[in-house]
């Protein structure tokens, strides 16, 4: 059982929750010394009756185990198997699950957050414990402290950074300052968005790096020399990469170029205006070496499993990277922000018919033929993300579930149009989902739409709707009872009126793996 998170903003905007992150600001408290786990310490007494409370069942069999039977050393094997996101929930059961998580072993995984505010307590921690993060984020606003601040940093990092494999931070000048204490980072995530910070990041220092972010608005010539040495490490084999900027078009596709061969998951934008593909003799030349360009990138391409180019807003070259792609790639999603055409759908519907399961396409969609097209492709996507504003109800739902379709267990809808009869169709032919986000539907959300979710869609794990427009008072809304079949709900995110719907009816539902709750107001 995971703890509930409770998010309600009554001005219909939703506050955020780091569930996945260790707030160390609390460090700038008195400084101690965290106590470890015994493994041969017996559980507290009380921490079971805790479990049973939030889980809402006191009653068990005489035969079964309770969890705080198990010793802390099978308990750990299986907090060891959670996400950093559930390690973090999970610390918050009672104190001894806190004590678990703290274990050394489960700690490291946990995300170290640094910033202006905390720094010089962490760094006052570190010299009365021996700290040990493999994940690590240095807040923006660290950049306020000055020289004094890079200085406590390399000293910090001087105890941290061996140890650490995912490092996310916001300024060049701050990478710089740890660029030799870093030898085993593998992951770094760096979102920079401060024109003039001009400090040269040196790749060579992170000989096992894997995964690289390198987006932002900002576009100097110190990014060119970064991507520069991009191409100039030959130790550097990266498998995800996320680089999208404004300019700099061919820099970027030499570094794409460079590590095509490695390469699983791309996430790749550029700005509109850094290619056109033109009319005009002055512009033909250039845009023919781009096309070279882009052909010669992409078909180096083999082993890519994730595509995202939503950041490609331009129709042709989103056509162009798609056409030069081989087939051998084992590309099982795909995310595309431009508006395409049904044939380009038809050429991925052809070319990875085996592999893809994931499909986003966040540019419009409203044409007949390109829904043909998508009903073709609808028994084999497990997830779908459809900008289908404009569209008839009957070309979406010809396209989303002709028939039952129990593939599909994730879907998002933008914009679309969907209400009573043709809604219910919708729900009622995908029974099996599991995610269903409506929060940019184009139509309102009524209590009827929202009974229709409730009676069909039993197995559902996550579910984001925008604020409704109740039709009637909610006390007649009986139909609303329905929502008793969907205690197996992780998230919710809605106006309030379920929540109020189960004390009027008082329904004895318990949502026993509710872990996320936001509300909205109508």
């Amino acid at each position: 059982m995971i703890p509930l998170y409770f998010i309600a903003s009554g001005n219909g905007k939703e506050c955020q929750t780091t569930d996945s992150e260790v707030d160390h600001n609390l460090i700038c408290g008195p400084v101690r010394k965290k106590g470890k786990v015994n493994p041969n310490q017996p559980a507290a007494s009380t921490s079971n009756d805790l479990v049973n409370n939030l889980s809402g069942s006191a009653e068990r069999a005489d035969n079964a185990i309770k969890i705080d039977e198990l010793p802390n050393e099978m308990l750990l094997e299986i907090l060891k198997n959670l996400s950093k996101g559930d390690l973090s929930a999970s610390s918050l059961v009672n104190k001894h699950w806190r004590q678990l998580t703290d274990a050394p072993e489960l700690k490291r995984k946990r995300k170290f957050i640094i910033s202006a505010e905390n720094l010089r307590g962490v760094y006052e921690l570190t010299t009365i414990e021996d700290l040990q993060y493999e994940n690590v984020e240095i807040r923006n606003d660290f950049n306020k402290c000055g020289s004094v601040g890079h200085e406590l940093l390399f000293k910090i990092f001087v105890h941290l950074g061996g140890d650490v494999v995912a490092l996310k931070l916001y300024r060049t000048s701050t990478l710089s300052t740890l660029n030799n204490l870093l030898p085993k980072l593998i992951e770094l995530d760096l979102t920079e968005d401060f024109l003039g910070d001009n400090e040269l990041v040196d790749m060579n220092k992170f000989p096992k790096l894997k995964s690289l972010q390198l987006h932002g608005e900002f576009d100097t010539e110190m990014r060119s020399e970064t991507l520069l040495s991009l191409t100039q490490t030959p130790g550097i084999c990266l498998e995800k990469l996320s680089l999208i900027g404004k300019y700099f078009f061919d820099d970027s596709l030499n570094v794409l170029a460079t590590h095509a061969s490695s390469l699983r998951w791309l996430k790749f934008g550029i700005h509109p205006g850094a290619y056109l593909l033109v009319h005009g003799l002055k512009c033909y030349q250039d845009a023919q070496e781009k096309n070279l360009m882009l052909q010669k990138t992409f078909t180096a391409f083999t082993q890519l499993e994730v595509l995202d180019i939503r950041d490609v807003r331009n129709a042709e070259v989103t056509r162009l990277i798609l056409n030069y792609l081989s087939e051998e790639n084992p590309l099982h999603t795909i995310v595309l922000g431009a508006k395409i055409h049904f044939t380009l759908l038809c050429l991925m519907g052809q070319k990875w018919s085996h592999t893809l399961k994931c499909l986003e396409l966040w540019g419009s969609a409203v044409s007949n033929c390109f829904f043909q097209q998508l009903n073709l492709m609808s028994g084999k996507l497990r997830r779908l993300v459809l900008n289908s504003a404009k569209a008839a109800p009957r070309y979406i739902l010809h396209g989303i579930a002709p028939e039952t379709n129990g593939t599909l267990t994730e879907l998002k809808l933008l914009k679309s149009i969907l209400t009573g009869e043709s809604f219910r169709n919708l729900v009622e032919r995908l029974s099996n989902l599991t995610a269903l986000n409506l929060k940019e539907l184009g139509s309102p959300i009524t209590d009827q739409e929202m009974s229709y979710i409730f009676l069909h869609l039993k197995h559902l794990r996550h579910l984001f709707l925008k604020p409704c427009s109740t039709k009637h008072d909610i006390k007649c809304c009986r139909s609303i009872s329905n929502l008793s079949n969907l205690q197996r709900l992780e998230t919710l995110q809605s106006c309030f009126c379920p929540v109020i719907d189960i004390q009027i009816l008082n329904l004895k539902a318990k949502f026993t793996e509710l872990r996320q709750l936001h509300l909205h107001a109508c």
